[in-house]
């Protein structure tokens, strides 16, 4: 089990990594499209009306990456993206706190993490006891069966927000809810 919960973060990392190089090169033309996702899908996903996309790598590298983990990787590299090049921006036009400052580095490895929307990739049980997550096992995405082990106070109050698959350490993978996401 954690062995999948593992493959699962890595290969939404991997997915967000390789975006980020499609992103930050055609920034311009993004930040310009009337929408930023649809921009972005253009140039990484194959449709019937899209048949040939710049980058086909993502087709054959991330085979059956789900589209709401493509739209919200998509919007997490956006602002990655965003981040960088405002902050290089200001370092050029000299607005640092050192005067021998270096510039901003572009962080391709940043610590992204799954959102678990509820339904199509998280399920609980009416007890909250059993989470179901949609997990990597290497060739598909299955189902896997996730004990909760403990609940704080917000969990008990009737309205469970959205979780993030949250990797602290290689061992101990977990499930984090993060305050502001409805499910």
């Amino acid at each position: 089990m954690r062995l999948y919960l593992a493959a699962t973060v890595d290969e939404y990392r991997a997915y967000c990594k390789a975006l980020s190089y499609v992103v930050i090169g055609h920034w311009p033309e993004l930040v310009a499209a009337k929408s930023f996702c649809a921009a972005v899908e253009k140039l990484i996903h194959r449709t019937s009306k899209n048949r040939d996309p710049k980058y086909l790598y993502f087709g054959k590298r991330f085979y059956k990456f789900r589209s709401y983990l493509r739209r919200a990787a998509i919007k997490f590299v956006e602002g990655q993206v965003s981040s960088y090049l405002t902050r290089y921006r200001e370092w050029q036009s000299g607005v640092r706190k050192r005067r021998d400052a270096k510039p901003p580095v572009f962080n391709v490895d940043a610590e992204c993490y799954r959102a678990l929307y509820k339904g199509q990739l998280v399920k609980f049980d009416a007890h909250l006891l059993v989470a179901w997550i949609k997990v990597w096992n290497g060739s598909d995405w299955v189902w896997a069966e996730v004990p909760i082990v403990s609940k704080r106070h917000r969990h008990l109050i009737g309205s469970i927000k959205s979780p993030y698959l949250v990797q602290p350490g290689r061992n101990q993978p977990s499930i984090q809810e993060i305050k502001g996401l409805p499910v």
